[in-house]
């Protein structure tokens, strides 16, 4: 709001970017990449196209200029009635844009005074819908169906939708929705069954108002397989018209213009999704790693047998990046053919945020070529095609972090936090809390109250623990760590060192241990590593970092600002490691 009025301050004249951030933001530093968003907020609200501007321009290299006419009225800057043009058509159209804009100003000043807690929905959650089919192998296609509709609603920017990954601990609950929404934070829950019959398929959804626990909406739908699409962005759209959300012109093109798919590619592409999860949940369990490869090799084949079924089901070629894109080990001999696949999706529908943010994580991460400027701009349109996205800025706040602009990619978090709240400062890999001990808390708590079996955040937690010293309590995750990836043994010398030898006793049992384990089986290169600065073993940790970077881990884009290294930054092994990562000096 206060960037337009800024340009509206200045009549139709050009204003530099340097004068909008000293009005705005007032000698607080900001990026010009925080203009651009607002810029393109401005945009998406009044409709406007940045290649064919009808209200605001870009001057390349100096501004922005606000087209319409506007002069002051009661001190306030608002779009003010031309004089009579010689053109009557171009005099109309002129008007018409002026009363717009005004209409504009005043609607975003209501909404700012809009008193809080009305009751108006604007944030949903998508609980995993139950198949009733008499098949138990159709749970795959029912849990498919929740995340494709997550999408789908997420495509709505008014509305904030929860991520799959935060609803998931609900599939099967007995527990009231108000106790589910007030977890989540969220006004409404969508619930539903999903029963597939040959290539028949019945949805019945119900939107309830969460703090009510009434009924808003309800709608079954009976149709081919083949529409699936199609009835999803239908379900979206009957949704946002029971709780009064206004679509933009864009988003009705988006969820009505929807092709049919092929059946057998959507079976496929589902079913490659249900055997990636399973690799990924097992890669880590001692004595399942054979297990996690199978599935991992027929995920890919499922995803490469939709792709050849229907070669326009773009959401195929970017399973593709997910499969490459492993929480643990990053399968690299994918790499050619899931980079090929992000692109060739780009080339069929520029407007997919999750492409852009899955190439900006290729150039980031498995190419280790730091094109700076690329990067920005390809995480900078995923943000704008789709705020409701929690994985672009997730992504969004790893690249500022890497880039030292904290403040901004702890902003770009919280966003993700809000569409994602199970993650809590996890997401598919978990983000370091960098010794603040507050976050620490929040993620133990988070861990106790979901039960959670995730073996990496159990990890990411002790590490944090031990970095803020609190030493007994990163022993007991460290033993929970092991407990949950198998290794009970390990985990009850780990217990016992503890409390016969100390806990530097303990720490060398433990570095002793996953070396050992390491052998015969895969330990994450980070976690090595950091075993081995804990004891002082400063050349065996640099040859575990030497790993990480070959396998390209996800913990390299920390090596700056990480505490937990800086034992090895006077090193100039380090730097070396920074400057081939591609990382500011």
């Amino acid at each position: 709001m206060a960037v337009l009025v800024c340009l509206a301050r200045r009549g139709g004249d050009p204003v530099s970017k340097k004068e909008i951030l000293d009005t705005v933001w007032q000698g607080t530093f900001v990026s010009d990449d925080v203009l651009s968003r607002s810029i393109s907020e401005l945009r998406r609200v009044l409709h406007d196209d940045a290649r064919q501007p009808q209200f605001i321009e870009t001057i390349p290299k100096r501004g922005y200029r606000l087209m319409m006419p506007v002069a002051q009225v009661g001190g306030s800057p608002i779009a003010s009635v031309p004089k009579p043009a010689r053109n009557r058509r171009t005099g109309l159209s002129i008007l018409g844009g002026a009363v717009l804009l005004t209409a504009v100003l005043f609607a975003v000043w209501r909404f700012l005074q809009k008193p809080q807690g009305a009751l108006a929905i604007r944030s949903i959650a998508v609980l995993p819908l139950k198949s009733i089919s008499k098949d138990p192998a159709q749970n795959y296609f029912a849990y498919g169906m929740t995340d494709e509709l997550i999408t789908v609603l997420s495509h709505i920017h008014a509305i904030k939708v929860i991520s799959h990954t935060s609803v998931l601990r609900y599939e099967g609950t007995t527990r009231p929705l108000p106790d589910i929404a007030r977890e989540l934070n969220v006004d409404a829950v969508v619930e539903g069954t999903v029963q597939r019959s040959g290539d028949r398929l019945l949805i019945t959804v119900q939107l309830i108002d969460a703090r009510s626990d009434k009924h808003i909406w309800a709608e079954s739908y009976d149709r081919e397989v083949s529409d699936v699409l199609g009835m999803e962005g239908e379900v979206a759209t009957q949704i946002a018209h029971a709780i009064q959300v206004r679509l933009t012109s864009q988003e009705h093109v988006r969820l009505r213009n929807v092709r049919p798919i092929n059946p057998k590619a959507l079976d496929a592409y589902l079913t490659g999704r249900h055997h990636l999860r399973i690799s990924i949940g097992e890669e880590l369990r001692i004595g399942q790693e054979a297990r996690s490869q199978a599935e991992f090799r027929q995920a890919v084949a499922d995803f490469e047998e939709a792709i050849r079924e229907d070669p326009k089901y773009t959401a195929a070629y970017l399973a593709l990046f997910d499969a490459l894109d492993s929480p643990q080990t990053p399968h690299l001999d994918l790499l050619p053919r899931a980079k090929a696949a992000v692109e060739q999706a780009l080339a069929r529908d520029d407007n997919l945020p999750q492409a852009h943010a899955d190439l900006a994580r290729i150039k980031m991460l498995y190419e280790y070529k730091w094109d700076w400027t690329s990067v920005g701009n390809e995480l900078e349109r995923a943000v704008q095609l789709n705020p409701s996205l929690p994985g672009p800025h997730y992504v969004y706040g790893d690249y500022l972090q890497a880039l030292g602009r904290s403040e901004e990619a702890q902003q770009e978090n919280k966003v993700a936090h809000d569409l994602d709240p199970d993650c809590r400062g996890f997401n598919d890999d978990p983000l370091g809390c960098f010794g603040d001990e507050s976050r620490v808390d929040q993620l133990r708590r988070y861990l106790e109250e979901t039960n959670s079996d995730n073996i990496f955040q159990h990890g990411a937690v002790a590490k944090e623990l031990q970095a803020t010293g609190r030493y007994d309590e990163a022993i007991q995750e460290w033993e929970k760590t092991l407990e949950l990836s198998g290794n009970k043994h390990l985990a009850d010398s780990l217990a016992d060192a503890n409390v016969n030898q100390g806990y530097r006793g303990a720490l060398q049992i433990l570095a002793a241990g996953l070396e050992a384990e390491a052998t015969h089986t895969y330990v994450p290169r980070i976690a090595l590593a950091q075993s081995q600065i804990a004891v002082g073993n400063k050349d065996r940790a640099f040859f575990w970092l030497e790993k990480a970077y070959e396998e390209h881990n996800w913990c390299m884009l920390y090596l700056t600002m990480d505490p937990g290294w800086a034992p090895l930054r006077s090193d100039a092994r380090f730097t070396d490691l920074v400057r081939r990562v591609g990382l500011p000096q």
